[in-house]
C-alpha cells in the first residue's frame, strides 16, 4: 500500500511538469513567470521531499511554499500564475501528510479553491484540486 502511494506521489509531479511544460512553451507574454523560476521551484520541492527527518522535510516545505507565494505575489496577473500554485499545492498536500493540523488544511483548501479556477491549459494541475 505505502508503495503504491509513494509511486503515485512520484507521478503527478512527473505527469504535472511534462503537460503543462507546453502551455509555457507556446508564448512567452510581458507578464508571465519565467519557466526558470517555476522549473527551480519545482526542483526546490523535489529536494525537501527527499529530506532526511520530518522536521527538515517541514522546513523545506514550508520554505518552498513562502517562494512560490512570494512569486505569485510579485506576479499577480501573470498568465501562467496556476503553475506556481501547482507548486504550492503540491508542496501543502506534502506539507499534510506530515502534519496534519487545521491550519495547514485551511490553506491547502484555499490553494485547491484558486486552482479550481484555472483555465483550460491547466486541467492536469486543477483535477487534483477539483477532486478535492
Amino acid at each position: 500500500m505505502f508503495r503504491i502511494r509513494f509511486a503515485i506521489f512520484l507521478l503527478i509531479p512527473f505527469l504535472h511538469f511534462s503537460l503543462t511544460l507546453a502551455p509555457s512553451l507556446r508564448g512567452q507574454d510581458a507578464e508571465s513567470i519565467p519557466p526558470q523560476e517555476i522549473e527551480e521551484l519545482e526542483a526546490k520541492l523535489a529536494e525537501s521531499e527527499e529530506s532526511g527527518s520530518n522536521a527538515r522535510k517541514k522546513l523545506a516545505l514550508k520554505r518552498v511554499i513562502r517562494s512560490a507565494e512570494a512569486l505569485l505575489k510579485a506576479n499577480e496577473k501573470a498568465s501562467n500564475r496556476y503553475e506556481a500554485l501547482g507548486v504550492i499545492f503540491r508542496g501543502q498536500q506534502a506539507l499534510i501528510q506530515i502534519e496534519d493540523s487545521a491550519t495547514h488544511r485551511r490553506d491547502f483548501l484555499k490553494t485547491c479553491a484558486e486552482l479550481a479556477s484555472a483555465p483550460k491549459e491547466y486541467a492536469a494541475i486543477r483535477l487534483d484540486a477539483d477532486l478535492l
